[in-house]
């Protein structure tokens, strides 16, 4: 595993860089990158891949829904339902999904990319208090009734998710005792 820590790029005095298995890693903003070190970590370094391996595996890029793990959990046909209202997207390096107050439009399910969720520390750069990944969702506040979100929501890992339109997750949660049962599950552990 390689492990990237990234600070405030508003309080470095000079941008540096890590240089590891051949890829360099620039300490830049916000987050944490964790990643196998046969994949590419980010897209910063995904230049550098194509240079010494050629295109990235398919099996890296593309993974099938069900690659979200508390997806995979549903019984087939509420998988079946939940997919075919969900929109294959492919997250980008530092995209930024949502900021603090912003309304919530829209879930995402990891499949092999990472967002990252930042809390505002008196209005610097910020936390990273929570990471996301094909374990679980963003958005899990709509569960609740919250609908605005309290911090920032950065994509740390490149790579695919499923977006769902927030208004369209709410009817599916209430039409499918599985999914509530999951994310309930999925809830606890978060707070746990």
């Amino acid at each position: 595993m390689v492990r990237t820590l990234c600070a405030s790029a508003q309080t470095l005095v000079e941008p540096f860089t890590i240089v590891s298995n051949g890829c360099n890693y620039r300490i830049c903003s916000h987050v944490v990158s964790i990643r196998h070190r046969d994949r590419p970590p980010n897209s910063l370094c995904a230049a550098r891949w194509r240079q010494h391996h050629g295109r990235v595996p398919l099996s890296l890029t593309k993974p099938g829904p069900t690659a979200n793990r508390l997806l995979a959990a549903l019984p087939g046909k509420n998988l079946e339902h939940l997919l075919a209202n969900c929109e294959p997207i492919d997250l980008v390096f530092a995209d930024v999904l949502s900021v603090p107050g912003d309304r919530i439009q829209h879930v995402y399910f990891p499949t092999d990319s990472f967002i990252s969720l930042v809390a505002p520390v008196d209005g610097y750069a910020g936390l990273e208090v929570g990471m996301i990944g094909n374990e679980g969702m963003y958005g899990i506040g709509l569960m609740l009734g919250v609908d605005v979100s309290p911090m920032h929501a950065l994509v740390q890992g490149t790579g695919p998710a499923l977006r769902m339109n927030a208004r369209r997750f709410r009817r599916e949660l209430e039409d499918s005792p599985a999914l509530q049962q999951g994310l309930d599950r999925y809830l606890y552990v978060l707070l746990s």
